[in-house]
């Protein structure tokens, strides 16, 4: 009685799907093992397949290859075609108040002022998420890449922080009294149709962890736009997984974990656009991730306890991104990093806080996919089945 009660909490879904072969073990305990049913504080729910298909107008729907969603081609001007129904499709995932959509609070307290299951969840600028249905029979949420447009793809994602809980008030449901939230696994699934190519996009971006402030966006991954320095001092991060062609085959990819942290402890001039990519994890694995196949990503990061910024120190924060084939639950592949990463020949302290009020409170959502071409794309990203655990 008591195998089945764990073995049900850690599998409560967002959809109706059959656990996979050989999975139960993995299932009950994620990231390394750490983390099961007593660590679970946030998981989303179940809708139906005849509700979310009642949810996709007929004569407003799009099909990616084995995903049938809402129809995200844009007119001329680069506005969605179907603007409405997406801001509708935003009310049924994410709720018009904390009690309604896909999300579910299980411990702890949801933040302050939040508008949704999720939080503090906030349609900032782009917009293009709606429900679907996977394979004919699984509701997911799904990002879609719209075709034949002359707008760069990576400004037709979705780009947000999703701040889940009370990080430090004095209820004693927030994270500073139940003494969590330096320690974190997130779980979901995820799914490319089966029509994506890799080979268009150098890389695309799916849910992380996020800390900021409120009115604050998680950092940038960059140092400098243009020549303006864009600095983080530490009171906001966020992490980001990524998956991405290498340029040698449309059907599968490989991983990278991107951790955006304090950048204010670099001495820099700006002579590269992108320095914060060298504070990644890259999957040693070439092309171990196919479309058209659900996988179980668990993503577990560890805030620093040492704030020293000095170069050469061990900051105690360790990152790790881990992939399963959901269909027999076998471990594709695990990669991350931990303490340091390598700038200009330098080894500087892994820092995503200041100091120990710092908490991991929620989400940070930029999913999208990046490039160059704008050509023929319709492709589109499915997740579902998010859990959310602290320690």
């Amino acid at each position: 009685m008591r195998k089945t009660l764990l073995f049900g909490l850690a599998l409560l879904p967002l959809l109706l799907v059959a656990s996979p072969k050989g999975a139960d073990a993995a299932a009950t305990r994620h990231c390394r093992g750490l983390f099961g049913p007593e660590n679970l504080f946030w998981r989303t729910k179940s809708p139906t397949r005849a509700e979310v298909m009642e949810r996709l107008p007929v004569g407003k729907r799009h099909n990616s290859g084995n995903m049938l969603s809402l129809n995200y081609d844009i007119h001329p001007d680069g506005r969605l075609r179907q603007s409405g129904e997406f801001k509708k499709q935003w009310n049924y995932i994410f709720g018009t108040g904390p009690t309604s959509g896909y999300g579910e609070i299980v411990r702890g307290r949801l933040a302050p002022g939040a508008k949704s299951s999720w939080g503090r969840a906030s349609r900032i600028n782009k917009k293009n998420l709606s429900e679907c249905i996977v394979d004919g029979t699984t509701p997911a949420i799904c990002l879609g890449i719209p075709s034949s447009t002359d707008i760069p793809p990576m400004s037709l994602g979705h780009h947000t922080g999703w701040m889940i809980f009370d990080k430090d008030s004095d209820d004693p449901r927030s994270l500073k009294n139940l003494g969590v939230g330096d320690h974190a696994c997130l779980t979901y699934k995820v799914m490319y149709s089966t029509n994506f190519d890799f080979n268009l996009g150098y890389e695309t971006k799916i849910p992380g962890f996020g800390s900021a402030p409120d009115g604050r966006y998680p950092p940038n991954d960059h140092l400098c736009e243009g020549t303006r320095r864009t600095v983080n001092t530490g009171e906001s991060f966020s992490t980001r997984v990524v998956v991405g062609g290498r340029g040698d085959s449309p059907t599968a990819a490989s991983g990278k974990l991107l951790g955006h942290f304090r950048d204010d402890m670099l001495d820099v001039t700006c002579k590269r656009f992108r320095v914060m990519t060298e504070m990644h994890a890259q999957d040693p694995r070439t092309n171990a991730l196919m479309r058209g196949v659900w996988y179980r990503v668990e993503h577990e990061l560890v805030l620093n306890s040492n704030y020293d910024p000095r170069p050469g120190q061990r900051s105690g924060a360790f990152m790790r991104l881990s992939f399963y084939d959901d269909r027999t639950g076998q471990h594709v592949t695990s990669f991350g990093m931990a303490n340091t990463f390598t700038f200009e020949g330098v080894n500087y302290p892994l820092m995503p806080r200041r100091d120990a009020s710092g908490k991991i409170e929620g989400m940070f959502v930029s999913m999208q996919q990046t490039g160059p071409d704008p050509g023929m794309r319709g492709f589109a990203i499915a997740v579902r089945d998010f859990e959310f655990y602290l320690k």
